[in-house]
């Protein structure tokens, strides 16, 4: 895992446009249980397109795992309107979550 972080870094470092990269890499620290990191990583693809549901989705994961709970909230709200397959996701996470 931390060889891929090293990787996906060098990439966003080297194409920091690019949303694919940074999500990625987010979804990396996620993984990676840098929750932090992979918020501020996942609000810069927000912040390109603020209609990215699978990437509010995750920061609200990332959020509420950190203890923002507002900010996970408001996220996760985002997440329903804009991600058309947000019951399966979020039945996939819960499912996740009892392993």
């Amino acid at each position: 895992m931390v060889q891929g972080i090293t990787l996906l870094s060098r990439a966003a470092d080297s194409s920091p446009d690019d949303t694919t990269v940074l999500f990625n890499l987010a979804y990396a620290l996620f993984l990676n249980e840098k929750y932090a990191q992979a918020a501020a990583k996942l609000e810069k693809v927000i912040a390109v397109d603020q209609r990215d549901g699978q990437s509010y989705f995750l920061l609200a994961k990332a959020q509420q795992r950190v203890n923002q709970n507002d900010a996970a909230t408001a996220a996760d709200n985002q997440a329903r309107r804009y991600l058309l397959s947000y019951a399966k996701w979020e039945t996939e996470w819960q499912k996740s979550q009892s392993w």
